[in-house]
């Protein structure tokens, strides 16, 4: 028989201050992102623009779409606030696989599940709603496609909010935007995967992600790409997101290899609370960069 799939309800990484209490829910932002191996979120006090709280909780390892649900349903069932209706707004992205970018110019809304089809085949099917976003400042049109039963059991805990999750890549591609400079890499780690964007004089010239088992398949793929986009030379920076740490055996490969890096920066209005002061931001900041649709 198959274990079942469970999940450690305690966060792992918990920032609170003990200041903020669930009188003042009306007037702060949720912003929650989930992905197949963990689920986060934060608080914003809108009226002093301040994040307030933190959670990240890890699973144990990959689950499909019912065990995520299941576990959500743990989260949110000893969770003090967190099923709270009353938000004055609710952000949530998910780190959905399912997505492709097309120029706004030649895009056609009537087409995009064909664009998606071209890219993932099998993978577009009647499970899936299908969206399409412009990035933020780009004439670039992202579509992508989310499961319906992690759609509707977000409107079915918020039926009070608007929900309309957005894939991390946008607000990945968004946040890279700010942290850039002529000639930059920007890499998001999560586990086995990695997500890559090159820019060159402020546009996207790549976008994509990687999966690899051993940390030699990842400094072939991150050789592969510099080859082939011409960018591995002094002036290129590389900027570093979410699942990596200066011990890590992925920093021991970027540091081979990149003369310039740098842990990414939330460059935002947000501020934070005093609570936060040793948070290594570089892991949140597609949490905290979230923006409003």
């Amino acid at each position: 028989m198959l274990e079942t799939a469970t999940l450690n309800i305690e966060p792992t990484v918990a920032i609170k201050d003990d200041r903020f209490d669930v009188n003042i829910i009306s007037k702060c932002t949720l912003k929650i992102d989930l992905s197949k191996n963990r689920f986060q979120f934060c608080i914003v006090n809108n009226e002093i623009n301040t994040c307030v709280w933190l959670e990240d909780y890890q699973f144990t390892f990959y689950l499909d779409e019912d065990s995520i649900l299941t576990n959500l349903n743990q989260i949110y069932q000893n969770h003090q606030f967190l099923p709270a209706n009353y938000w004055q707004s609710i952000q949530i992205q998910v780190n959905s696989k399912v997505f492709t970018l097309i120029p706004k110019s030649i895009y056609k809304s009537d087409d995009a599940i064909k664009y998606l089809q071209l890219l993932t085949g099998s993978q577009v099917n009647d499970k899936y709603f299908i969206f399409d976003e412009i990035i933020k400042d780009k004439e670039i049109v992202c579509v992508f496609g989310i499961e319906k039963e992690i759609i509707n059991w977000f409107k079915n805990m918020y039926p009070a909010q608007k929900v309309k999750p957005i894939p991390r890549i946008i607000t990945f591609i968004e946040n890279s935007f700010l942290n850039y400079s002529q000639n930059c890499i920007h890499l998001s780690f999560e586990d086995d995967k990695v997500d890559v964007i090159y820019q060159k004089n402020g546009n996207l010239i790549l976008c994509n992600y990687y999966t690899y088992r051993t940390i030699h398949d990842l400094e072939y793929y991150l050789l592969m790409i510099c080859n082939e986009m011409d960018c591995l030379n002094p002036g290129v920076e590389v900027y570093l997101y979410n699942e990596i740490t200066p011990f890590s055996e992925a920093f021991q490969i970027i540091e081979r290899n990149f003369t310039e890096k740098r842990f990414a920066n939330l460059i935002s209005k947000i501020k934070y609370s005093q609570y936060f002061i040793d948070l290594p931001e570089h892991r949140y900041v597609n949490l905290f960069g979230m923006n409003a649709r």
